[in-house]
């Protein structure tokens, strides 16, 4: 096991929703406890996911080159007041500009307090 694999399996650990409802209370007052398995095909998962997520969040993911959203209007691009268009499956940032193409289960994920 790498000093990689670990940080991998704690980042898909933390990022986990189920993690995150389970522990809400103790992550509101504490730092976070990570849970270990000795399942060593759970910890290979997880350890995968991990990187991947990883991946992502430092936008080094070739996942990326194939976005589902657009934004497609010219602007300011001034954030006003952020609002979401059901039907059209559209953020707008303000009057004019939006991003298209955003599913409704997007839309409503949070991270902690955000949205």
């Amino acid at each position: 096991i790498r000093p990689e694999d670990i940080f991998n399996y704690a980042y898909a650990v933390f990022h986990s929703p189920t993690y995150r409802t389970r522990y809400t209370e103790f992550l509101k007052i504490d730092f976070p406890r990570l849970p270990l398995t000795s399942d060593r095909a759970l910890f290979k998962s997880l350890t995968e996911k991990g990187a991947e997520l990883v991946s992502l969040h430092l936008m080094e993911s070739p996942v990326l080159s194939n976005l589902i959203t657009g934004y497609p209007i010219t602007g300011s691009n001034e954030v006003e007041k952020i609002t979401y268009d059901d039907n059209n499956q559209r953020v707008y940032i303000n009057k004019t500009q939006y991003f298209e193409g955003v599913p409704p289960e997007v839309w409503e994920f949070h991270i902690g307090g955000y949205q």
